[in-house]
């Protein structure tokens, strides 16, 4: 079957004012290009999912639907905003799915994939019921291969699940306004409360929505309204529940100025043009494979820009200009508004063109954010996928229809518009695969792919396993984690699935080890945290046994550390919780600055669960000079009795001694009561910041300065 007859049989649709579309599920299915479709959009976005990224928005999205499931609870919201509001509980419903079936997040990033996939079949199967096989299928290809496309394919987030319910929102609209049937207006308005629900931009999907409303205002009946408020209240109940017990707190922070200068650049121009090139400008990784490629697909990014804005064009065209055009004399007696009128009238009994004007209006409510005040992410413009390559589909056709039917000379222009779609898409496909062998071999640098690094699921686990393993073949009690700001976590919640007892601690001014009596333990180092080495070096006995690699930036250090110290007597108890061991300081220098190390136990146990820290900050001064303060934080996910910790301040006097003051706090998920059931949230309980008092009642106590001790190396 060609694929330009259904473009002939589908001609006459734009002169056609009620439009029938047949579906023949059986002659689709016998199509070629769909298992085309299906093969190319799975190479690319399920290859290796396994390396998927892996950082704290997936580990508490994922997290937060294995909570739900593990204690029976509904969920009112999801996680944080980058404005500090709590978003609705639309992803974790969605994850529930993926968590139901196992706790590995390989599971998460598969049915992201899987979604993604789903998109671009309904990208085939929306055009080719409205604009005909050869715009389907350049369009789907286009889509399936464009490099940012299968980027946000590849790992679980909450606006990477978009296209999927974009494109469901568009067969509703086009239901209403090109096929002029009833029952659409309610499943839209679900499916816009949902685009919103997974990310604010899906509030854009109003735009194209009441353009919808407007054209087809006779297909909408009472009891779709109904419908549509009753599922939108359905869906957004939790979250107004929510809303109300905080007196709709995050309703106030949208509704407050944000003190920022309002923008007008072209940034939003230039996010929008990267969503349909194969790489960023300027493209400087020159060790990954797609920098090779660069000087054979460049020209990639000004072809899809022009067509774009040719197609745009073309499909405005059509849109506004009349089927029918009045005579001279008509025109001089129709009065403006008149003349606006039978426009209007004319574009609502013409179904082709409503369907251009919504597809085109879905695409520039874009400039739109042309002017901000808030900063614009990429990630913003997934809302609008995958409008351009249905634009590109559509025009590419109806050139190549408008050249076969003018003569057998343009059918040779027929072929080389053909030709190009195709050369386009094996350059894109070639660009895509480049770029996702580059992150499943790590042909990247960590930091320039996200802040503060990145940090892909398999080297994770494999370092994890690695020190449980470890921790097992060598009968090790325990494995200390040293984990940071960028991995903690995602390591929180993957080493709930650990068989050895965990503990975790962020490295960033501290140490926790074992006490002299547990024995060696497994320790694991995050890439970037250096001052933990020092101070095992110094302080322990610790053996490097493995260095876990790690996609795109620097591996992991597994240590077998000792705790050679026997303890003294504890010199002072504090509030039942820590001990301190050594009233005297002790000295490290690392990366040209002198350290001071402060040695304390603790005295009570606190579990490893999901998303629950617990905190100790210590604040240390000169005991005459109150002004030069340090501070140092140990955040840890579990505590337990006779483990030791090392808290280190910058030294600001080497002569006068100390005074230190602790404090404490304990932060978990906070779950909402509601009568009898308990609502999960994105929120974390936070108790105040507790000082602990020496057994005498006093809040501080005094450290002797460090005496001379040997630089860790």
């Amino acid at each position: 079957m060609s694929l330009v007859a259904r473009e002939k049989k589908s001609a006459t649709v734009e002169a056609m004012s009620s439009p029938t579309h047949s579906f023949n599920l059986r002659s689709w299915l016998l199509s070629w290009e769909i298992y085309l479709l299906v093969l190319v959009a799975a190479f690319l976005r399920l290859y290796q999912i396994h390396t998927t990224e892996f950082d704290g928005d997936q580990a508490m999205i994922l997290g937060m639907a294995r909570y739900a499931i593990e204690h029976g609870l509904w969920i009112a919201t999801s996680n944080y905003a980058s404005i500090r509001i709590v978003n609705p509980p639309g992803i974790i419903y969605l994850l529930l799915i993926p968590a139901w079936i196992s706790a590995n997040p390989v599971s998460a990033a598969i049915f992201t994939a899987l979604c993604a996939i789903l998109a671009v079949l309904l990208t085939y199967f929306f055009v080719r019921r409205y604009y005909g096989r050869l715009a389907a299928t350049i369009a789907a290809l286009l889509y399936a291969t464009a490099t940012k496309a299968v980027f946000y394919s590849r790992f679980s987030w909450n606006q990477n699940m978009l296209p999927l319910f974009v494109l469901l929102l568009f067969f509703c609209l086009f239901w209403g306004v090109v096929e002029r049937r009833k029952g659409w207006f309610g499943p839209a308005v679900f499916l816009i409360g949902l685009l919103v629900q997974l990310h604010a931009t899906g509030a854009y999907m109003i735009a194209p929505f009441l353009l919808a409303v407007c054209l087809a205002p006779k297909t909408i009946r009472w009891r779709d309204v109904l419908l549509g408020a009753v599922l939108l209240l359905i869906s957004y109940a939790p979250y107004l529940i929510w809303e109300i017990s905080t007196h709709f707190s995050d309703v106030a922070i949208l509704l407050t100025p944000t003190n920022r200068p309002t923008l007008v650049d072209n940034w939003a121009l230039v996010f929008y043009q990267l969503m349909i090139s194969p790489y960023e400008v300027p493209f400087t990784n020159t060790h990954s494979l797609l920098y090779k490629l660069v000087p054979f697909i460049g020209w990639l990014r000004n072809t899809m820009t022009i067509l774009l804005i040719t197609a745009a064009v073309m499909a405005l065209l059509k849109a506004v200009w009349p089927t029918k055009i009045a005579t001279t004399a008509q025109q001089k007696t129709i009065p403006v508004l008149g003349a606006i009128g039978r426009w209007w009238l004319d574009l609502c009994s013409t179904p082709y063109r409503c369907g251009l004007l919504i597809l085109l209006v879905w695409q520039l409510v874009m400039f739109a954010l042309v002017r901000h005040s808030l900063p614009l992410y990429l990630h913003y413009f997934i809302i609008f996928m995958p409008g351009p390559f249905i634009l590109i589909g559509i025009f590419i056709a109806k050139v190549v229809l408008w050249f076969r039917e003018r003569g057998s000379w343009n059918v040779l222009v027929s072929a080389a518009m053909v030709l190009l779609s195709l050369f386009i898409v094996f350059a894109q496909f070639a660009g895509t695969t480049a770029d996702v062998l580059d992150m499943v071999q790590g042909n990247f640098h960590d930091h320039a792919r996200s802040n503060p690094y990145y940090n892909d699921l398999a080297s994770l686990q494999h370092a994890l396993t690695d020190a449980d393993q470890l921790a097992q073949k060598q009968h090790l009690e325990r494995v200390y984690i040293a984990a940071d700001r960028a991995n903690a976590l995602a390591i929180s919640y993957l080493a709930s699935q650990m068989h050895t007892p965990t503990t975790i601690f962020n490295c960033k001014e501290c140490l926790v080890l074992p006490t002299h009596t547990t024995g060696p333990v497994a320790m694991l180092v995050s890439p970037y945290s250096t001052f933990v080495d020092a101070l095992l070096k110094q302080f322990t006995q610790a053996k490097l046994v493995d260095s876990p690699p790690r996609l795109g930036g620097d591996p992991f250090r597994l240590y077998v550390v000792s705790n050679p110290d026997q303890l003294p007597s504890a010199r002072q108890t504090f509030s039942n919780q820590l001990q301190l061991f050594d009233t005297h300081l002790r000295l490290i220098k690392f990366n040209n600055a002198s350290w001071q190390v402060s040695h304390w136990g603790f005295l009570h146990a606190k579990p490893l669960s999901f998303n629950s820290t617990y905190t100790y900050m210590m604040t240390a001064s000169p005991a005459s000079q109150s002004k030069l303060t340090s501070k140092g934080l140990c955040e840890l996910s579990s505590l337990h009795p006779g483990d030791e910790l090392l808290m280190a301040f910058r030294e600001n006097s080497a002569t006068l001694p100390l005074k230190v003051t602790v404090r404490y706090q304990e932060s978990r998920p906070y779950d909402l009561p509601f009568g009898p059931l308990a609502l999960e949230t994105g929120v974390d309980q936070i108790t105040p910041w507790t000082t602990l008092k020496i057994m005498n009642g006093n809040g501080a106590t005094l450290l002797s300065p460090a005496t001379g001790v040997a630089p860790a190396h």
